[in-house]
C-alpha cells in the first residue's frame, strides 16, 4: 500500500514444500518443526495459523521474517505489533496479540473452541528485516486436557485510516444477525419488528473535564424504509456496554442503553451565577434536610408577607423545546401551591407545586416550552405567606429526541446529546456511543429513516458530506474554515469568517493528513494577520504526475486556529482538499446553480419541485410525470482564463434513489443545451413559460454527449465527464446555456433517478461542477520544488521536475527537451556558457493537458573569476524545441521560463570570519573598533565592541561587525552582524531546504560562518 509492504516467511533454510491451495487458504504442511503453517488471505487481512497436529516434546517457538518496506515495527504493551510509517505516525498494518485454541468446542469461548492467550510475540528489527518470534505456553500445550490439533493464530490486519465513527444497525426480527455489511442505519419499525442503530465517536480530542457548551449528533438520510407517510419520533440514548460493529446484534445489544435519552441539560442551583432574589431567602441550616438538596443547600422564605421572589436565569446553548423541572426538599410546613412562572420564547406560564411531604428531595416537571439560545428565558418562584417556600434548583432539558417528518427525506436529523458527551469527557461514564431508536416501538408499521453510515460507499471519492457527525462546542468558539473551492497543486485557497472575539493576536493556518488533529508547530503552515481572512497554501506536495487513481491523490485537512493576545490557541473544525497534479488548478462550482425538471406528462407545468422534494429527475417510468428530463446550469466559470487548457471537468449529482431500483443498466446521458431556461417557469413545452423550445423537451446539441450508467437504489454520487462542454464554455462564456440530462431509453418504462437539486438542504450535496485546468504560465508548466538553493561550483545535480502541458499540442520527445538558462542575480545578464546548460530528454510524449515527471540534469557554473567565493544566480527552466532551437518562451503562445534563485559558492566560502586557517593582519580604528584583513581571501572584517561586561558564563556585550565577503542576509543588512551576549548573530534567519519538508537547516553564526544541520531519517534525528 502506497509503497509500503510486508513480506512474510519462516526463518531458516529454505524447504522444498508443495503448498496445498483451497480457495483463499494456502497450507504448507510440516514446515515449522513438524507443524503446518496455514495462510488465509482476505481483502483486509492475512491470517497466519501454526497448526500443531500433536503435543510437542518440550517448549517450542516459531520465528518468522518480515521484510518491511517503508515501515517500522513497534512492540505494544498488549502483545500486539504495530507497523508504522518511518515518521512514527500513522499505523498502516497491525499484528494483534496472538492466541491459540485446540479442537474442543467451548460455547463460552470467543473463538468457539477452548483457547488461551498465553502466547508471546517478540519483535527484533535489523534494517528492513524484522523477525517475530511466537512462543506458545508450554504448560498449556502439555495439559492432558488438550484436544489436538492446536492452532496458534497471529494475524496481520490492515489498519484502516481512522474515521470519526463506528456504526451498525440491529434488528429485532433477526436477533443474532450482524448488519455491518451495509451503509444503512435504519431506525423505526416495520410491520412487526424494530430497527435501531449504534454509533460511536472518539471524543479523546476534547480535553478531559472540559465544560461542554453544546453537543449535537447529526445523521443524514436520503431514504426511508417500509413506510414514508408517518411522523416518527426518534431518540438517542447512551450505550452502557462495549460493542464492535462487526459483531453487534440485537440479542447482544438491545438492552444495553441508558434509562433516558441523552440530551442538553442545564441545571441552575440556588446561589449560582444567573440567580437572584428579592426579599429574604435564607439558607437552611437543617443538617437532616440540606443533604437532600442539590449541592447540599437550599434557600427558603417563610415570612408573613408576599411579593418576594427567587429567579433562575439559565444559559441556553441551543434553541429548542426544553423540559423544565424544579427541585425542592419536602416537609410538612411547605406550601401546597408554590407559584413557579416559566418565561420562555414567546410567552410565560405559571405552575403551582405542592412542596409538602416527608423530608424528600424531589424533582417536579412543570412542562415543555421553547427557549432561544442565550439568557432570555427564566423561572421565577414567588412566596406564600406563612409557609416555608423552598428554592433549590431548576433543570432545563432538551432531550436527545427529534422527529422524522412524514414524506420528508434528504435532510439531517439532529439529536441534542450534551450531557452524554460531558460524562464521557469527564470520564464519569465510559464512551460506548449512542443507540438511536424510535421513541415508541410499540407502534409497528410506521417506518423510519435509513441513515447513511460512516462508510465510503457512496462513490464519494473521500468526500464526507453525508456521514454522521458529532458536533461538540466548548470554550471560546474559534472560526470555521469555509469549504475550499479553489485548489492548486501545492495547496488550497482558504477563506474564513471573522473571529467574534476582541482578543485575537493572529490567525494560524494548519494542515494535516488527519481529519482530527491538535494544531501545533508541526502542523503550522503560516501565521496570518488578524485583519486578513484569506490564505493560499503553496507548500504542499502535489499529486504525482503518473497517478491514475483519483482516490490516491494527495489529500489534506486544513484548519484555521485563532491565537489570542494571552497566547492561547483556539482550534477550529477542519476542511478537506484533494490536490491535483503539479501545475494544475481545480475550481469547484456549486453555488448560483439553476435547475429544474421537464415532464412530458405535465407538458405545461413547471416542476422545479418534484412532488414536494428537491429533485432533478431524468426518467421514463412515472405514471404522473411521464418521461422526465433534467436541466442544470452553472454560473459563469469565474476565475478560469479564456486561454486555459481544461484538463478535466466533472458534473457530479447526488442520486438519492433509483425507482424502482431493479434495472441498474440504464444510461443517463448529458447534452449541451442550446438556449437558456428559466428555472421556475420552464416546462416540457417552453423554456420560460411562454416561448416554446424548438423541440419539446429541450433544445440540446446531439453532436456530443456524456453518459453514466450503473445507477442503483442506494444513495451515491453520479458523475459525468463534461470536459468538452466546459472547455467550450471557457473559450466562449456566452455559449454556456447549461446541460440537459435524459434517460437514453425513453421508449420503455424502466427507471427514474432522483438527483438532488440546488434546493437540497445540505449545500455540499447540491449539483457540483469540478473543473481542473492549466494556465499558460510558468507556474502551471514547471514544478521544481527540490532545486538546490545552495550549490557548489561546476557540479552536476539531478533535480526532479514535473512538466505540465498547458498548450493545445502534444510535446513529443523527438521535438522537445527540458532545458534551462543560468542568469546572474538581475535575471538578465548571462550567467554561464552553454556547456553548463544541460538538456534533458522527455521520458515520454506529453499530450495537451498532460503531466510528466522528468529527472533533469543541472550543472552549476564554475567558480567566479572576479574573486567572489559566492555568486547568486537565477536558474530559468524552459522547454526547448530540438528541431528549431527555439524555446517555449519564444513561441506562440509564449510561456515564460520559471525562475529560481540558486547561490553557487565554494565549499569554504562561508567561512569568512576569523577562522584559524586564515592569518589576519589587523589595526585598531579607535573607539573600540578594529579592522582585520586576509590577502588570500580578500576578506576584510571590521568590528566595533560597543559594550563589554564580563560575568559568570558568557560576557554581557554588544558587538557590531561588517564582513566584506559575507552575503548572508540579516535584519542589519548584507554582511552586517549585530551580536549581544552570545556568539549568535541577531536576526540571522534559519535557511530550510528543501521547503517544505526540509532535510538541511543552515545557521549563520556571528562572524558569518555557516553551520549545517542535516536530518538523519534512519536515526530520526538532526
Amino acid at each position: 500500500r502506497d509503497g509500503r509492504s510486508i513480506e512474510l516467511g519462516l526463518s531458516g533454510v529454505a524447504k522444498a514444500v508443495t503448498p496445498k491451495v483451497s480457495g483463499s487458504t494456502v497450507t504448507y504442511a510440516g514446515v515449522a518443526g513438524g507443524a503446518d503453517v496455514v495462510y488465509d488471505v482476505t481483502s483486509t487481512a492475512l491470517k497466519e495459523k501454526i497448526v500443531l497436529r500433536q503435543a510437542p516434546s518440550g517448549p517450542v517457538s516459531y520465528t518468522f521474517t518480515l521484510d518491511t518496506a517503508g515501515l517500522v515495527a513497534q512492540q505494544r504493551q498488549d502483545g500486539s505489533v504495530a507497523f508504522v510509517g518511518r515518521d512514527g505516525g500513522r499505523t498502516y498494518f497491525e499484528m494483534p496479540a496472538p492466541f491459540m485454541y485446540d479442537d474442543k468446542d467451548d460455547a463460552a469461548s470467543p473463538h468457539g473452541k477452548a483457547w488461551s492467550d498465553k502466547v508471546t510475540q517478540k519483535v527484533t528489527q535489523s534494517g528492513a528485516i524484522t523477525t517475530i518470534t511466537v512462543t506458545p505456553d508450554a504448560g498449556w500445550l502439555a495439559d492432558p486436557a488438550r484436544d489436538y490439533p492446536v492452532v496458534v493464530d497471529p494475524t496481520i490486519k490492515v489498519q484502516p485510516v481512522p474515521t470519526d465513527a463506528q456504526d451498525v444497525q440491529i434488528y429485532s426480527g433477526a436477533t443474532t444477525t450482524n448488519y455491518n455489511n451495509t451503509y444503512q442505519l435504519k431506525v423505526g419499525t416495520d410491520a412487526s419488528q424494530s430497527w435501531r442503530s449504534l454509533i460511536k465517536f472518539d471524543v479523546s480530542s476534547v480535553p478531559a473535564n472540559t465544560p461542554i457548551d453544546d453537543a449535537r449528533l447529526d445523521m443524514y438520510y436520503s431514504q426511508t424504509h417500509y413506510a414514508w407517510g408517518f411522523d416518527v419520533a426518534m431518540e438517542a440514548r447512551r450505550v452502557t456496554q462495549p460493542w464492535v460493529e462487526s459483531t453487534a446484534t440485537w440479542a447482544s445489544m438491545n438492552a444495553n442503553m441508558a434509562a433516558q435519552p441523552a440530551g442538553n441539560m442545564v441545571t441552575k442551583d440556588d446561589g449560582d451565577s444567573g440567580t437572584s432574589v428579592s426579599g429574604t431567602w435564607s439558607y437552611s441550616t437543617n443538617t437532616a434536610l440540606t443533604p437532600l438538596a442539590i449541592n447540599g443547600d437550599y434557600r427558603f422564605n417563610s415570612d408573613t408577607t408576599t411579593g418576594n421572589t427567587h429567579t433562575w436565569v439559565p444559559t441556553i446553548t441551543e434553541s429548542g423545546d426544553y423540559q423544565v423541572e424544579v427541585h425542592y426538599v419536602s416537609e410538612a410546613d411547605r406550601p401546597t401551591n408554590a407559584p413557579y412562572t416559566v418565561y420562555y420564547n414567546g410567552g410565560s406560564k405559571t405552575y403551582t407545586v405542592d412542596q409538602t411531604g416527608s423530608g424528600l428531595g424531589e424533582w417536579k416537571t412543570l412542562g415543555v416550552h421553547p427557549f432561544a439560545a442565550g439568557t432570555t428565558g427564566k423561572v421565577v418562584l414567588g412566596d406564600v405567606a406563612g409557609k416555608s417556600v423552598i428554592a433549590d434548583a431548576v433543570r432545563f432539558t432538551r432531550w436527545g429526541v427529534t422527529t422524522k417528518k412524514a414524506a420528508v427525506s434528504n435532510v439531517w436529523s439532529s439529536f441534542p446529546v450534551r450531557n452524554a458527551v460531558q460524562e464521557w469527557v469527564n470520564k464519569t461514564q465510559p464512551n460506548y456511543g449512542f443507540m438511536v431508536k424510535a421513541v415508541d416501538e410499540a407502534k409497528k408499521g410506521r417506518g423510519g429513516p435509513i441513515f447513511e453510515a460512516s462508510e465510503f460507499a457512496y462513490n464519494n471519492a473521500r468526500r464526507d458530506y453525508n456521514l454522521p457527525k458529532l458536533v461538540v462546542t466548548w470554550g471560546t468558539p474559534g472560526v470555521a474554515l469555509n469549504p475550499p473551492t479553489t485548489i492548486t497543486s501545492t495547496g488550497a485557497v482558504l477563506d474564513w469568517p471573522a473571529y467574534a472575539g476582541t482578543d485575537i493576536a493572529e490567525y494560524q493556518v494548519h494542515r494535516s493528513i488527519y481529519q482530527e488533529f491538535t494544531p501545533s508547530s508541526a502542523t503550522l503552515i503560516a501565521p496570518v494577520s488578524s485583519g486578513t481572512r484569506t490564505y493560499q497554501d503553496t507548500t504542499a506536495i502535489p499529486t504525482p504526475a503518473d497517478n491514475t487513481d483519483p482516490l490516491a491523490r494527495k489529500f489534506y485537512y486544513y484548519m484555521v486556529a485563532v491565537k489570542t493576545k494571552d497566547g492561547r490557541l483556539i482550534a477550529g473544525p477542519t476542511q478537506s482538499a484533494i490536490l491535483p497534479k503539479a501545475g494544475q488548478i481545480t475550481r469547484i462550482y456549486r453555488t448560483g446553480t439553476t435547475d429544474t425538471t421537464l415532464a412530458a406528462g405535465r407538458p405545461t407545468e413547471n416542476v422545479d419541485v418534484y412532488d414536494g422534494d428537491p429533485y432533478v429527475s431524468p426518467g421514463n417510468n412515472s405514471t404522473y410525470y411521464g418521461d422526465t428530463r433534467g436541466v442544470v446550469k452553472f454560473p459563469t466559470l469565474t476565475g478560469i482564463p479564456t486561454d486555459a487548457k481544461v484538463v478535466g471537468a466533472e458534473l457530479r449529482m447526488y442520486n438519492t434513489s433509483l425507482y424502482p431500483g431493479t434495472d441498474t443498466n440504464e444510461y443517463v446521458d448529458v447534452y449541451k443545451l442550446k438556449r437558456n431556461f428559466t428555472e421556475t417557469k420552464a416546462t416540457w413545452n417552453t423554456y420560460d413559460g411562454v416561448n416554446a423550445w424548438t423541440t419539446a423537451g429541450g433544445d440540446y446539441d446531439t453532436t456530443w454527449k456524456a453518459d453514466a450508467t450503473g445507477f442503483t437504489n442506494d444513495p451515491e454520487w453520479a458523475d459525468w465527464d463534461v470536459t468538452t462542454a466546459v472547455d467550450g464554455w471557457v473559450k466562449n462564456p456566452a455559449s454556456n446555456f447549461g446541460l440537459l440530462l435524459r434517460q437514453r431509453d425513453e421508449v420503455n418504462q424502466t427507471a427514474r433517478a432522483m438527483l438532488l437539486s440546488s434546493e437540497a438542504q445540505e449545500p455540499l450535496l447540491r449539483p457540483t461542477l469540478e473543473v481542473t485546468y492549466l494556465e499558460q504560465n510558468a507556474e502551471s508548466t514547471y514544478y521544481a520544488a527540490s532545486t538546490p538553493e545552495l550549490a557548489t561550483p561546476n557540479a552536476t545535480y539531478t533535480v526532479p521536475v514535473t512538466l505540465s502541458n498547458p498548450t493545445l499540442a502534444a510535446w513529443n520527445p523527438t521535438d522537445w527537451e527540458l532545458a534551462y538558462d543560468w542568469k546572474r542575480a538581475d535575471g538578465v545578464t548571462d550567467g554561464a556558457d552553454a556547456t553548463f546548460e544541460l538538456k534533458t530528454a522527455l521520458p515520454k510524449s506529453v499530450p495537451a493537458g498532460g503531466t510528466v515527471d522528468v529527472a533533469a540534469q543541472v550543472k552549476t557554473p564554475p567558480s567566479s573569476t572576479d574573486g567572489n567565493k559566492r555568486t547568486d544566480y537565477v536558474l530559468q527552466w524552459d522547454l526547448r524545441n530540438k528541431l528549431t532551437g527555439k524555446k517555449l518562451s519564444e513561441t506562440v503562445p509564449a510561456i515564460q521560463p520559471l525562475p529560481q534563485n540558486v547561490a553557487v559558492e565554494e565549499p569554504t566560502s562561508d567561512q569568512l570570519g576569523l577562522e584559524k586557517f586564515y592569518s589576519y593582519a589587523g589595526k585598531n580604528t579607535g573607539a573600540g573598533g578594529s579592522v582585520m584583513n586576509n590577502l588570500y581571501s580578500g576578506n576584510t572584517v571590521w568590528s566595533y565592541n560597543a559594550f563589554n561586561n564580563p560575568s559568570r558564563g558568557l560576557s554581557t556585550f554588544v558587538r557590531l561587525a561588517y564582513n566584506s565577503l559575507d552575503t548572508s542576509d540579516t535584519v542589519a543588512g548584507y554582511g552586517w552582524s549585530v551580536q549581544a551576549s552570545s556568539m549568535m548573530r541577531l536576526g540571522a534567519p534559519l535557511d530550510f531546504h528543501p521547503n517544505p519538508n526540509p532535510t538541511k537547516v543552515t545557521l549563520t553564526d556571528g562572524d558569518g560562518t555557516s553551520h549545517w544541520f542535516t536530518w538523519d531519517a534512519a536515526a530520526n534525528e538532526w
